[in-house]
């Protein structure tokens, strides 16, 4: 935690988000935009990236390189990492942050999400960890 420079006497939560993937690099761009353009970005986005290729790289930093942008980019991509688990512990290991949100690769967030997530923890200090709710799942 720290006090937001932006606004003096507020508190501030550090946010790290992480987002494990492989082979989807289409559904993980989509993902980070929904991201980076959030009214609260977190501090720090880590992607652990398990993909045989480097297109999911290509694209994301691609992305970033397109604007300024205050979030900490940290991409990891390591084949030998095997597994969701693996990669989020990863994520854990790498990160920064007194928040860690794991994201989904193909998930789309609403552009609150890192805001009322924030303001839930600074709110209830005795919360231990949340999660966020599918709205609009799309019929197969």
């Amino acid at each position: 935690m720290h006090t937001d420079e932006r606004a003096p006497g507020c508190v501030r939560l550090t946010i790290s988000a992480v987002i494990p993937t492989r082979n989807r690099p289409q559904d993980l761009v989509r993902a980070v935009e929904s991201v980076v353009t959030q009214h609260r970005s977190p501090d720090e986005l880590l992607i652990i990236d398990q993909s045989t290729g480097d297109e999911s790289k290509r694209e994301v930093l691609g992305y970033f390189a397109t604007f300024d942008q205050p979030i900490k980019l940290t991409y990891i991509h390591d084949t030998r990492i095997k597994g969701l688990v693996e990669a989020k512990a990863r994520g854990v290991l790498e990160s920064t942050g007194n928040v860690v949100s794991f994201l989904e690769d193909d998930i789309v967030l609403m552009p609150d999400y890192f805001l009322l997530m924030e303001r839930g923890f600074l709110e209830h200090p005795e919360m231990l960890g949340c999660s966020g709710v599918v709205t609009n799942v799309s019929a197969c």
